[in-house]
């Protein structure tokens, strides 16, 4: 089974609801749900919809963001090990249904398999993110080695993987997360440290394509993407991208 999954909190839910109409309108995974960050009431939607009480998180971020695995602890949650769950942030739009090749390419996730994309542009390094996210010299066993900054940083606001993976990720992330939120100043201090832990040789990293999920935090389109004004939607190559990302900066967009 695909699963599209994404979470917010009740301060959140303003700001999310574009994304929620789009998938009521245009998805066709297999299941569609949110994560409800929180003790409050449950939003009435026409997805399913999950609580993840305050006293589950295990992990707490600054934002209540729990890209990182968080979303597993949430009330009356069943998923099978071998579901795969495509996590998202919440300043997405679903823009299409997903394809065949795109289904295939997600069923075939095994497990330690994690579909991820680069962040502001290939190759950026867990060093340059660093000066992003303000860092601010603590250190951290993790960073000792030279290597480790070297490595690619991924934008972690969307990851597919199996059930299974996500667990085992998340259990490391908790792990580590005590000593190493201090590190930096930024709430998407989780995404840095998602892609240590993906990158450390315990995960097959399979690329995320950017027709499958595109954005433009910060940096230029990559070369290929464009608005296409006759069909009101963000392409590559001429093909709608399923998963628009940071909608609220589209005058990065070219025609």
């Amino acid at each position: 089974m695909i699963v599209l999954a994404t979470g917010a909190n009740a301060t959140y839910m303003p700001k999310i609801t574009a994304y929620l109409n789009s998938i009521q309108l245009n998805s066709n995974f297999d299941r569609n749900m949110l994560i409800f960050v929180g003790n409050g009431q449950l939003p009435e939607l026409n997805i399913e919809c999950y609580r993840l009480r305050q006293e589950a998180i295990g992990a707490p971020a600054q934002n209540a963001c729990v890209q990182h695995g968080d979303w597993l602890n949430a009330d009356g949650l069943q998923l099978e090990e071998s579901d795969v769950v495509v996590f998202t942030d919440g300043d997405m739009f679903v823009q299409r249904g997903m394809s065949d090749k795109e289904r295939g390419a997600l069923e075939k996730l095994g497990d330690g398999d994690v579909m991820v994309g680069a962040n502001q542009f290939e190759g950026q390094t867990l060093l340059q993110e660093a000066h992003n996210l303000g860092f601010t010299g603590k250190p951290w066993h993790g960073m000792q080695d030279e290597k480790v900054w070297r490595m690619p940083v991924f934008n972690t606001g969307c990851i597919a993987a199996n059930v299974a993976t996500w667990r085992n990720l998340y259990e490391q992330y908790r792990i580590e997360w005590q000593e190493f939120a201090g590190c930096f100043q930024h709430y998407a201090k989780q995404q840095w440290l998602l892609s240590y832990l993906i990158n450390k040789g315990i995960y097959n990293i399979k690329k995320m394509q950017f027709t499958f999920h595109l954005h433009n935090h910060g940096q230029a389109l990559p070369s290929g993407a464009s608005w296409s004004v006759g069909r009101n939607a963000l392409t590559y190559n001429g093909e709608i991208v399923l998963f628009r990302h940071f909608t609220n900066n589209g005058s990065a967009y070219t025609i």
